[in-house]
């Protein structure tokens, strides 16, 4: 639900964004107006066909337009940002610009013509088109013309470059090449913030306008009523657009601290799951340690039922190698005498089945019984006692056939 109002906050802020653009193209009649009115359209458009707003709006809208539509627009963002730079940068209009947007727009229109199944087979091109197109603005572009005049264009440019980033990383995330979160958004709300600054320079300027139009009435008021009159129109023309941007900033105002409060919620919300996390970690780390503890506690168990060193040196010179994989284990040896054979000695070197918890208890449980065998059955012949102690296991796990 939270993702749902913050997507619908956003195409709000869009469509402000949208329409201010088309205002300023109106009056000031400059195509990169139009073109950045285009752009902000486009993402307004991908961002609606890719999330819940795509079933709210269109809820019969056929699935195969719903995906050429939301890529057609995804992938004429890249290009006519390409031309609004063309148009923008006035001392550097070159060729590739158009370039670009020539070939994203021939993506687009395939988009729409060719069969979805068909376009499908050649999505990844068009993904690198789009990453390759949004690193060469980035580089050749947005960055030079930062650097080169940052009072005039540097947090527009900044914007561009944040979104631009932005894609880039959901471009590579989708690849696999790196594992990210999605920063489409981010973008988006860098564009909503660089516009409500732009709004405001704009409201400066006409206030400035305002102080200067009063100052020309003042001087001319005596000998130039005609002018007077006409400066009054103006004055009144230029009151009610700031009434107007007023009005605007007012809402971006309430829309920004509606969202203010949305991602004060989101961040309480991580609060409490972290240290929900951090409660678990700990009871997972307690439980860890009490199972460790009672592991060691078999070890300590299970080395005491292994023969010692010194009683293998009573028959024979010798050493024990004996590296575990796990804590405890499934191998142990013995050697030991009978007292009705006291002239033999048993050794033995024995891999019981399993590894860990289980196979230390068939240690054991073998370890026991082979002592019994060799003091209740003595012989010299080993198969016997294997056999006698494969059937004392059997009926210790009442087992009647081999498994």
């Amino acid at each position: 639900m939270s993702t749902t109002i913050f997507n619908v906050l956003l195409l709000g802020l869009s469509l402000l964004i949208l329409l201010n653009s088309l205002t300023l193209y109106i009056f000031h009649k400059k195509p990169a107006y139009l073109l950045f009115a285009t752009a902000v359209f486009w993402a307004m458009l991908s961002n609606v066909l890719t999330t819940s707003l795509a079933g709210f709006y269109f809820p019969t809208l056929n699935y195969n337009w719903v995906f050429k539509i939301e890529n057609f627009a995804a992938y004429m963002l890249v290009p006519t940002v390409g031309l609004f730079l063309y148009h923008f940068m006035e001392e550097k209009k070159r060729t590739d610009l158009k370039l670009l947007f020539t070939l994203g727009l021939l993506f687009g229109i395939a988009m729409l013509i060719l069969p979805l199944h068909v376009y499908r087979k050649y999505l990844t091109i068009v993904d690198v088109y789009v990453l390759l197109a949004g690193f060469y603005i980035l580089v050749f572009y947005l960055i030079p013309k930062t650097i080169r005049e940052p009072g005039k264009t540097l947090l527009s440019l900044v914007a561009l470059a944040i979104m631009y980033v932005a894609g880039i990383n959901d471009i590579l995330n989708h690849f696999g090449v790196i594992q990210t979160v999605t920063l489409a958004y981010s973008g988006i709300l860098a564009y909503i913030l660089v516009q409500s600054y732009h709004i405001n320079q704009l409201f400066f300027d006409l206030f400035k306008k305002n102080i200067k139009l009063n100052e020309e009435l003042d001087f001319k008021n005596k000998n130039l009523e005609l002018l007077v009159a006409e400066r009054t129109a103006e004055l009144n023309d230029t009151n009610e657009e700031l009434k107007q941007q007023s009005e605007e900033l007012r809402a971006n105002a309430e829309v920004l601290q509606e969202t203010n409060v949305l991602l004060e919620e989101k961040q309480q919300e991580l609060w409490i799951q972290a240290e929900q996390l951090s409660t678990m970690n700990q009871k997972i780390a307690l439980e860890q340690k009490h199972r460790l503890d009672s592991i060691r506690y078999a070890k300590t168990i299970q080395e005491a039922i292994l023969t010692p060193l010194e009683r293998y040196r009573e028959f024979f010179d010798s050493f024990v190698l004996y590296k575990p994989k796990d804590i405890v284990s499934g191998d142990f040896y013995w050697a030991g005498t009978s007292k009705l054979l006291p002239e033999t000695v048993y050794v033995a070197v024995i891999d019981c089945t399993g590894h860990g918890v289980p196979g230390g208890f068939m240690s054991m449980l073998s370890s026991r019984m082979l002592i019994d065998i060799v003091a209740k059955f003595p012989t010299y012949k080993t198969g016997e006692i294997v056999t006698a102690l494969d059937q004392l296991i059997r009926e210790s796990l009442n087992q009647k056939e081999s498994s």
